[in-house]
């Protein structure tokens, strides 16, 4: 789990930041942040950049290398804006991911996943199987489910970002996360009411915390001023 083993002495359990860029986005914008006390890296949302040819994708991830990078490109059925199809899409993973720590894949690309997970393992790159519902927050039995399918594809983390409701949904998340200590899990709910887990799950176990700079990504996030504003009241330097 390379994404994630690099940085785990040095920050000795600090929560780990994912950083949402698109091509738009300067890596001297997020070059000061290197020297932030909270471990970062790159996620590029290569379904939001303007150009998505391999070449340009590599460029955009070679100018973030300063960090660890984590490659997504997010189908428009779980929220992102991948318009081609998934073979086009499996394509511009396998020419780009030798320029990226990890990659993030739908748990539902039935047709690309499996393939995707062998590339990977065999380049020593982490892999990140996700899910998205931004409707809901599913039911325990089908979080619980999410874990096993991605145990038996091998991924080497499995994230789960429902939207929250309520309370109950939030409570509902926070139950699954700390019933799977020994699973590698990233939890977050999205929404008013799932904001708080950005903050708060990865002080249970979720490894990584998302947040952005220039747009946001998804539902509730914060950007990275505001989170590093967040965890460094929750946790002051002494």
């Amino acid at each position: 789990m390379s994404l994630f083993t690099a940085y785990a002495s040095k920050y000795s359990g600090l929560p780990y930041l994912a950083v949402a860029v698109t091509d738009r986005v300067s890596p001297d914008s997020v070059a000061p942040y290197k020297e932030s006390r909270f471990p970062l890296c790159i996620e590029l949302r290569v379904d939001l950049c303007e150009k998505q040819d391999p070449e340009s994708v590599k460029n955009t991830l070679r100018s973030f290398a300063a960090f660890p990078r984590l490659l997504t490109i997010r189908s428009s059925s779980e929220g992102g804006n991948w318009q081609e199809s998934d073979a086009v899409r499996h394509s511009l993973y396998s020419e780009t991911l030798s320029d990226a720590e990890g990659i993030d894949i739908e748990l539902s690309a039935r047709s690309i996943c499996a393939p995707l997970i062998r590339e990977c393992k065999a380049l020593n790159k982490t892999v990140i199987g996700s899910f998205h519902d931004f409707s809901a927050t599913p039911s325990i039995e089908k979080l619980d489910a999410l874990v096993l399918e991605g145990k038996s594809l091998g991924v080497d983390a499995v994230k789960v970002a429902a939207h929250c409701h309520s309370s109950d949904d939030l409570r509902r998340l926070t139950c699954f996360l700390l019933s799977h200590p020994q699973d590698a899990l990233i939890v977050m709910g999205m929404g008013r009411d799932g904001t708080p887990s950005r903050l708060f799950f990865p002080f249970l176990g979720s490894l990584l915390t998302y947040t952005f700079v220039g747009t946001p990504s998804a539902p509730g996030q914060k950007n990275l001023d505001e989170m590093l504003h967040f965890l460094n009241y929750l946790l002051p330097e002494f």
